[in-house]
């Protein structure tokens, strides 16, 4: 099985980015985690992130990776009619 540790390695490289609250459900060959996602030292969470993995040849790899920002919808905006 994924280890969390290798999961939590992920997350982990150099840049602005930090992962919180990460959660993982994993098996045997397939795993899924999320998290909260700071960028640049953020305080607040600026999104998050989902990934899904494989276990191929020995190796886990990610094979969806899913970002979502939450974004404020101008009161009469397209976007905000479009939604009704």
């Amino acid at each position: 099985m994924v280890s969390s540790a290798t999961l939590r390695n992920i997350f982990a490289g150099p840049g602005p980015f930090e992962a919180t609250e990460l959660e993982i459900t994993k098996g045997e060959t397939v795993a899924f985690a999320h998290c909260l996602l700071h960028i640049g030292g953020s305080q607040e969470p600026a999104g998050r992130l989902t990934l899904g993995l494989e276990k191929a040849r020995g190796e886990w790899l990610i094979a969806h990776e899913h970002h979502s920002y939450p974004m404020e919808v101008e009161q009469g905006s397209q976007a905000e009619t479009q939604q009704r």
